[in-house]
């Protein structure tokens, strides 16, 4: 139980702030550059996954300002990108190789957070 929340509250610190730490993950994950990038953007991918929720089967969503922060991060990270929504975003990386699309999957963000859906 202290597992779940001191990862409960990791995320939440993470997601915290006018500029969360959590964004350079963000920005990672869906940085695609080449081989040269694949290590970085799994790794990113994974965190992702954890600080949305994944590994927790309870309190997936976070407080307020935490998932406000996490949907902006994806809607500026898809904004970055020539997809401009979440939902094409995910699906671009979802077309990388398996190890990519596994990474990728993983995250409740795409589940549980109906923003990426749009």
């Amino acid at each position: 139980m202290a597992i779940v929340i001191l990862a409960f509250e990791g995320a939440r610190l993470l997601l915290s702030g006018s500029q969360p730490p959590a964004r350079h993950v963000t920005c990672a994950a869906f940085d695609r550059q080449g081989p040269q990038g694949h290590g970085r953007q799994l790794a990113a991918l994974h965190a992702l996954g954890n600080i949305s929720g994944e590994t927790r089967s309870e309190n997936i969503i976070l407080n307020a300002e935490a998932e406000e922060n996490l949907r902006r991060m994806v809607y500026e990270a898809a904004s970055k990108s020539s997809k401009l929504t979440p939902s094409g975003l995910f699906l671009s990386v979802l077309h990388q190789d398996s190890e990519i699309r596994l990474a990728a999957w993983k995250p409740d963000i795409t589940v549980v957070r109906q923003y990426t859906n749009h």
